[in-house]
């Protein structure tokens, strides 16, 4: 062993697993830390509270320790453990955290849950017992809840988010009287367009819809969104889901773009995609909609150049002003309907203009001045809009029944040199999303794409964001479109979604393949039993367009239906008569 005098500087020391509070089941449990020194850890020491022994004392280089945790006398304990490492110098740090073992042969009570429209979960006893104590989470990471008296139900202050499993266990305070542990799991709401989640941590979180201008269009779309949820690394890489719920979804390419910037400073995509730092210039000084007032004259805007309603030397009639709602994030929003506008007054040009604009999704005409207005469309969840836009009055024109406009401002562009930009390296992305070629990766109703990115470092002095390049388009089950646009699908196209599904009847017993094509093609189908015996071959000439296809009457039971196709699949379905 060695040792230096100079060294004061104790070790690094961190249990990993279990978390704070993190509730198991009696009997053999790992415990995982890091430790580390500059010159190295000589010895450990694992100790324990309340239980049959004190300590455990482990080499150096030891990071895992299995354990078994009898209980005695009781249903369930809290126990604290503690990690100590010396490194050759003779310093030490300790780590310490709190584990809670249960035996649910010996829980007695009972616990039923229920949530409101927001997912908040309440737990209540079934058996008319309390608890004075409740311990919340999921894997590692959990809380424990005490209270000043007893409880027979209990409300989560916090709403589960979508896809995000949480457990419950209540006791009182000695362990005496004490719950198994309850799981309440929030499944994947359906949404009519495909929606990004990020796994932020614990879950993966619902981010937004990503090509939102398909919906209004369904054309091939280029759509450039900055992440609203912050992607936190796991296993060296960011990981996301696109869950598709009712349309038929067709991605063409998939890019993720991570820019490093200041702390103080805001990033935006604008519409061809460039990434720019910005900082907010002005607020608008006046704000006026449609709704027109006979004799009422709004003073103080003759010479603005603009479009025929405002140029110079005519009067604005007064209508209803909303500048009190839109100079503020959050805090009011700007209505507005079809045959609606919102005119946007600036005391200064700038160079951009910055929108936030919140849900329900639609279509805004920007015309800044006499020029082709842009369309912008806002998302499942509100969004940020960056514009070119050097005019000092903006015309805003509701394109459907409702629209919702929260923020707007003039910004100004910051130098480039405030970002650094890197492209991530897709790790399991498939093979369709990889460049753009036309090649689709086909998301019908009900499926899931996961996918992932390496994660690169990072400068501790530079925030984070994120902008996700999604290439594609998507439209409603049973529809067509013809191409047309800027990105077109080829001349002429009509586009059909592209699936071949298998379906059973409740009534007859009869199988079913829901198929649609864009093409004429040849499919062989089998039927097969749990057994693997063939019931049915057939090859089966598919239509362009959408098609029923009866396999014929079974009898109640699971088959197998292979289908072969470029890519051959095998689906299940249960036949109940």
């Amino acid at each position: 062993p060695w040792s230096d005098c100079s060294d004061h500087t104790p070790p690094s020391v961190n249990i990993t697993s279990p978390g704070e509070y993190r509730v198991v089941y009696t009997g053999l449990f790992t415990i995982e830390w890091d430790s580390s020194d500059d010159y190295g850890i000589d010895s450990q020491k694992l100790s324990f509270s309340h239980v049959f022994y004190n300590s455990i004392n482990l080499d150096g280089n030891v990071r895992s320790q299995e354990v078994d945790f009898p209980l005695y006398g009781g249903a369930g304990i809290e126990l604290e453990i503690r990690l100590e490492a010396t490194d050759y110098a003779g310093n030490r740090r300790d780590d310490e955290t709190y584990l809670v073992i249960i035996d649910p042969s010996q829980a007695d009570i009972q616990l039923g849950w229920e949530h409101d429209d927001n997912w908040r979960v309440t737990i209540h006893t079934l058996n008319s017992t309390t608890f004075r104590r409740i311990y919340k989470g999921e894997g590692n990471n959990w809380e424990r809840i005490t209270f000043g008296m007893d409880l027979a139900s209990w409300q989560d202050p916090d709403p589960l988010s979508e896809g995000e499993t949480r457990s419950y266990l209540v006791c009182n305070g000695g362990f005496h009287h004490i719950s198994d542990t309850i799981t309440v799991h929030r499944p994947y709401d359906i949404h009519p367009c495909p929606v990004l989640y990020t796994f932020t941590g614990s879950s993966f979180e619902p981010d937004n819809s990503l090509l939102p201008a398909s919906e209004f269009t369904h054309q091939l779309t280029r759509d450039y969104y900055i992440l609203k949820k912050k992607p936190q690394i796991k296993d060296g890489k960011y990981q996301f889901k696109i869950i598709e719920g009712l349309d038929n979804t067709y991605i063409d390419l998939i890019k993720l773009r991570i820019i490093e910037h200041p702390k103080d400073v805001k990033v935006g995509a604008l519409p061809k995609g460039e990434v720019i730092a910005f900082r907010p210039s002005s607020l608008p000084y006046l704000t006026i909609d449609k709704e027109e007032k006979e004799g009422e004259v709004l003073k103080g805007v003759r010479g603005l150049k603009g479009w025929r309603d405002l140029k110079e030397g005519k009067d604005l009639m007064k209508g209803k002003a909303w500048k009190d709602s839109l100079v503020t994030e959050g805090s009011g929003y700007y209505y507005g309907k079809e045959g609606d506008y919102l005119d946007v007054l600036f005391s200064e040009k700038g160079d951009y203009l910055y929108s936030v604009l919140a849900k329900p999704k639609q279509g805004i005409a920007v015309r800044p001045g006499n020029i082709k207005p842009d369309i912008i469309y806002s998302r499942m969840n509100g969004s940020d809009i960056l514009l070119p836009c050097t005019n000092s009055v903006i015309r805003f024109i509701p394109q459907d029944s409702l629209c919702r406009i929260d923020y707007v401002s003039k910004v100004v562009r910051l130098p480039d040199s405030l970002i650094r930009e890197k492209e991530a390296l897709a790790v399991d992305l498939p093979g369709e999303l990889a460049k753009e070629d036309k090649e689709y990766y086909h998301l019908s109703p009900g499926d899931t794409l996961e996918f992932s990115f390496e994660a690169p470092d990072i400068s501790s002095l530079s925030n984070r964001s994120y902008c996700l390049e999604v290439i594609g388009y998507y439209l409603p089950v049973g529809e067509t479109v013809e191409s047309k646009g800027p990105f077109e699908r080829g001349p002429e196209e009509i586009v059909y979604a592209s699936y071949i599904k298998p379906a059973s009847s409740l009534i007859t017993g009869n199988l079913f393949l829901r198929a649609s094509s864009n093409k004429r093609r040849m499919v062989k189908v089998e039927v097969i039993d749990p057994v693997g015996r063939i019931l049915k071959r057939k090859d089966i000439r598919l239509s362009r367009g959408e098609e029923m296809i009866n396999l014929g009457g079974f009898d109640s039971g699971i088959y197998f239906i292979k289908i072969f196709d470029n890519k051959d699949k095998v689906y299940k379905v249960t036949v109940i008569r």
